[in-house]
C-alpha cells in the first residue's frame, strides 16, 4: 500500500518539482502566487534575523517544490499511507530550508546530507550564511525521506506485526502533572522523561516549521503546559518548583511499587538542579 501510494506521488509531483529547477526566479515566483503553502508567524521566543514568518525559512524553489509535494501527499485516499509519506515530508522539510548548513573539511565540502538543519543547533530560525548554506532539491530529498521511512515500516512490521492493538500503546497529550490519570495508579513500570531545559530551548516553539507543513495547531494551553523557567526572579523559580513536585507526584502515583523513573535533566544553577532532587 506505501509502495502505491509513493508511486501515485511520484507520478504526479516528481515531474513538476524537478523542472523548477530550469525555471528563472520571476516564474517561480509567478507559480508560488497559485500554490498553497504554510504562512505561520515564527514565535517570538525562537526568531532570528528578522524572518517573521515559515515560508521565508526557504528558497522560492524549495518552497513551491513542498507546496507541490504536500498537495500531491495530501491527495492520497489511505490515510495510513499518507500519514507514512507525511513523516518522509517532515524530513524533507528538515533539510529542504535556509538554516541548513554544510560544512567544509579540510577545505572541500562535506556529502551533502552531512550537514545540519541550524535551527536544530542554535535552537531558532536564523538562515544560514551564504558561504555555509547548501540548498536542496525537494525531490532526491524526499526520495531519500521515502526510503528510511520503508525500511523503518519494514522493520517495526516483522518486530510487533500481529501483536499491536490499541489496548498495548496509547499516544496523548496531557501534561505531565496528569499522566497517572491517563495510566491509572500503580500501573507503570518504567518512565523515562526528559523535560525541557530553563527556557534556553523551547522545544514546542522550534517545531514550528514541521507543524505548519503538517498542519498541526500548536495551541497556547500546550504552550502553557511546557515546563519552563520563565524569568530569573524567585517567583517564576517558586512556580517551576511547584509544577515540577507536581509532575513528579503523578509520575509516582502512575509507577507501581519499587519501580524506575528515569530523569534527564541539566541546568547550570546547581540551586536549582538540589530543588529538583
Amino acid at each position: 500500500a506505501l509502495s502505491a501510494a509513493y508511486e501515485q506521488v511520484q507520478g504526479e509531483a516528481q515531474g513538476q518539482i524537478e523542472v523548477l529547477d530550469t525555471y528563472s526566479d520571476a516564474t517561480v515566483e509567478a507559480l508560488l502566487r497559485t500554490l498553497d503553502y504554510p504562512r505561520n508567524v515564527i514565535p517570538s521566543t525562537v526568531r532570528r534575523a528578522g524572518i517573521e514568518t515559515v515560508d521565508h525559512l526557504h528558497t522560492p524553489r524549495q518552497l513551491a517544490g513542498l507546496a507541490l509535494l504536500r498537495d500531491a501527499i495530501e491527495r492520497l485516499e489511505d490515510p495510513l499511507a499518507r500519514d507514512l509519506l507525511r513523516v518522509a515530508l517532515a524530513n524533507t522539510v528538515r533539510y529542504c530550508n535556509r538554516t541548513y548548513i554544510l560544512p567544509y573539511d579540510k577545505g572541500e565540502r562535506r556529502s551533502s546530507y552531512r550537514g545540519d538543519a541550524g535551527f536544530l543547533r542554535r535552537f531558532s530560525y536564523s538562515p544560514a550564511s551564504p558561504r555555509l548554506f547548501y540548498e536542496h532539491s525537494v525531490w532526491p530529498t524526499f526520495e531519500k525521506a521515502t526510503k528510511a521511512v520503508f525500511h523503518a515500516k519494514q522493520e517495526t512490521n516483522s518486530l510487533i506485526d500481529g501483536r499491536y492493538t490499541t489496548d498495548t500503546f496509547t499516544l496523548t497529550g496531557v501534561p505531565a502533572g496528569h499522566i497517572h490519570e491517563v495510566t491509572g495508579e500503580a500501573q507503570v513500570d518504567y518512565c523515562f522523561t526528559d523535560p525541557p531545559y530553563l527556557n534556553d530551548i523551547h522545544f514546542l516553539d522550534l517545531s514550528t516549521l514541521w507543524a505548519a507543513w503538517l498542519r498541526l495547531e500548536i495551541t497556547g494551553g500546550a504552550r502553557e503546559a511546557e515546563l519552563l523557567l520563565r524569568g530569573t526572579r524567585q517567583p517564576a523559580r517558586d512556580r517551576f518548583a511547584q509544577d515540577f513536585a507536581e509532575v513528579a507526584e503523578s509520575i509516582a502515583r502512575a509507577l507501581k511499587p519499587d519501580r524506575w523513573l528515569t530523569l534527564v535533566y541539566k541546568h547550570r544553577d546547581l540551586s536549582l538542579w538540589q530543588a529538583i532532587v
